[in-house]
């Protein structure tokens, strides 16, 4: 008590002359900690030295070590109420703060007290602080998946899809969410705004991320229409987290069949056809930014199992990215084929041979050859696979590809790793067993390949294949039909 004392009384040009307390001198973190948090409780302090010291908690927090600290030392409740009592420039630095303060696994700090005010401010608040309270929830939700269902239980959710649809969903409709400061929002300036829409989208997709309730309630509102406006007319961010957030939704109804009952992905939706045009429209569009290229093939890639047998248009824009110089963006293209080609698909023969009509068997043999590519080689062997008898494989010697692909080194790593996984339960592989033999990285692959159907590991898929092709060549040559 003595030192807190001497502390306050030691106060000269408006900060805190810093002298640590015996029992915490082997930790001069904690003291940078206390000084900041100080100023925010002291009312003789103004608004912007307030401001000033939430900001540098902001940036504390980036490192674990004084987010930890934060919290513990009651940092949070100080800038609850810098944002509750403070002018805009002080709530701005204190959302901030608050977002990379939540930003850990680990933080416990994410109280309901945070979610209260943050689903005030994005109902009542000035737009700016709005677009920042939206990037401390985008980062909030990254890092702490516990506090999504808090927020969807505070409205947070809800208000956020509200940001969304401004000026964007022109209709009015019982999907609509609008939040109670429309009127003055229509007065911001465009940039705030767009900057608001793109925060909205990037706070949405990580609360979307492996959470299902919260993607229903987006397949519910006008969130998905509002993506698709926003790939098509909004700013490049928010263009990028739109893109991001249906990733995200399909990816969860992928596993959720509920989910994608629910959803409005399905052919006859306008939405779901909306949604895809602009997909379509942005993987052809030359850019510059092949991430958002990457995201849009990817997103596609997630539609898969929602095209129907004569929806193949989405077929011929990504065969011709095959044929392209970007690695990652063949490679999307590729798994999002086979995505569409797998045998879980239920039209995989429709797909395959729309593959095959638009040209994609010799651009996957060349793919194989040159870059020994796996992706590559999965999808050759669904197609092969499904449609043995078409003879454009017999014009690309898909065959004699196989045959030389089955003699790749990764072959016999899958090989071996099949050899393993075979003999479970009887003997279950230990990680070391694994790590020795050099499998840990294949086994990463076939779990992770989720372009591969439940059942198919590439060895087997690969034999399969050259099976069929070997059986279609064999009746040929004897002429049976």
């Amino acid at each position: 008590m003595s030192w807190l004392i001497h502390f306050w009384r030691n106060k000269t040009n408006g900060r805190f002359e810093v002298s640590l307390p015996r029992i915490k001198s082997n930790n001069p973190m904690l003291c940078l900690v206390w000084e900041e948090i100080a100023i925010l409780h002291d009312p003789a302090e103004s608004y912007q030295a307030r401001s000033s010291a939430a900001a540098s908690l902001g940036d504390m927090a980036r490192d674990d070590v004084y987010r930890k600290l934060i919290v513990l030392e009651c940092g949070v409740e100080a800038l609850l109420k810098l944002m509750e009592e403070g002018p805009m420039e002080a709530k701005q630095s204190a959302a901030n703060a608050l977002g990379f303060v939540g930003w850990s696994s680990e933080c416990a700090g994410i109280s309901v007290d945070v979610c209260k005010v943050f689903a005030k401010i994005l109902s009542e608040g000035f737009m700016k602080v709005q677009a920042d309270v939206a990037f401390a929830v985008s980062l909030i939700a990254e890092r702490n998946p516990k506090c999504k269902d808090a927020f969807a239980e505070h409205d947070v959710v809800r208000l956020l899809v509200g940001h969304l649809a401004f000026e964007t969903v022109g209709v009015q409709s019982s999907k609509t969410h609008s939040n109670d400061n429309d009127n003055a929002n229509a007065n911001e300036d465009p940039d705030t705004v767009a900057q608001m829409k793109a925060m909205a989208a990037r706070a949405l997709f990580r609360l979307a991320e492996d959470n299902s309730a919260i993607c229903r309630i987006l397949a519910e509102s006008t969130a998905l229409y509002s993506f698709a406006v926003l790939l098509e007319k909004g700013c490049e961010n928010a263009q990028l987290y739109s893109v991001d957030a249906l990733m995200a939704i399909k990816e969860v109804a992928e596993k959720d069949a509920d989910l994608r009952i629910r959803c409005d992905f399905s052919p006859n939706s306008p939405t779901w056809k909306y949604v895809v045009d602009q997909l379509l429209l942005k993987i052809t569009e030359k850019t510059e930014d092949s991430r958002f290229q990457i995201s849009c093939i990817h997103a596609i890639g997630n539609l898969a199992r929602t095209f129907g047998s004569i929806e193949t248009r989405m077929i011929g824009p990504l065969v011709q990215l095959l044929n392209g110089r970007e690695f990652y963006v063949t490679k999307e293209a590729c798994i999002a084929l086979a995505k569409l080609a797998r045998t879980d698909n239920y039209f995989h023969i429709e797909h395959s041979k729309a593959i095959i009509s638009a040209g994609g068997v010799k651009h996957l043999i060349q793919i194989l050859y040159d870059k020994k590519a796996e992706y590559a080689l999965v999808l050759i062997c669904y197609i092969a696979l499904h449609v043995p008898d078409d003879e454009e494989l017999a014009q690309a010697e898909v065959l004699a590809a196989l045959t030389w692909a089955s003699k790749l080194s990764f072959m016999t790593v899958h090989k071996e790793l099949d050899r393993l996984l075979c003999n479970i339960p009887s003997h279950v592989p230990d990680w070391e067993e694994l790590y020795q033999a050099g499998l840990v990285p294949m086994l990463a692959w076939e779990i992770n390949g989720c372009y591969l159907s439940e059942e198919d590991t590439l060895r087997t898929l690969l034999q399969e294949a050259k099976s069929r092709l070997n059986l279609h060549q064999n009746k040929g040559s004897r002429g049976v039909n």
